[in-house]
């Protein structure tokens, strides 16, 4: 058993598991087993909360058990996310851009990418700017089969965010 934060506050105590990416899903256990430890050594309430980091976007959702001896009768009661504000864009800025563009880059020979959760390509590009990784390491690491991973990859690399090195790894471009 292990959790990733624990707060304390004067009547309530949060317990918080997190993931650097976004997740769809996960196992309401990260939370249940520490609730339920906690649950028997302070008499404050216990706040079971999952929390997500990724494009600067900060998610938090807040859980309860209502029978706190079954990890299924977990209920969400709030969902909140927070983005880190950026200088913004403005049309000058992009004006600019378009105004010294004078070079075009060929399309990569990918798939055109598919419509879908822009999130994980975010995630994927955020764990190789830490490091090189192969398809197989993406796999382990997002959580994701290999068809998806692939898909996940074809986007960065027609985005020109990504590039293949050697037979099974891949890069920021």
């Amino acid at each position: 058993m292990e959790i990733d934060g624990g707060y304390e506050g004067n009547t309530k105590f949060a317990l918080i598991e997190a993931k650097k990416e976004t997740a769809s899903d996960f196992n309401i256990r990260q939370l249940f087993y520490p609730y339920r430890v906690w649950k028997n050594k302070i008499d404050k309430e216990i706040v079971p909360i999952f929390f997500t980091h990724s494009n600067d976007v900060l998610s938090f959702f807040m859980y309860t058990f209502e029978d706190e001896r079954v990890f299924s009768s977990c209920t969400l009661v709030k969902q909140k996310d927070y983005i880190v504000a950026h200088d913004k864009i403005t049309k000058y800025d992009i004006d600019a851009v378009a105004k010294n563009a004078n070079q075009f880059v060929e399309e990569p020979e990918v798939p055109f990418p598919q419509a879908d959760s822009f999130e994980r390509v975010v995630d994927l590009l955020g764990l190789l700017f830490e490091a090189d990784m192969s398809k197989d390491e993406v796999m382990l690491t997002l959580n994701e089969e290999g068809r998806r991973v692939m898909s996940l990859l074809y986007r960065l690399k027609y985005l020109t965010l990504a590039e293949k090195i050697l037979e099974h790894h891949y890069r920021m471009g």
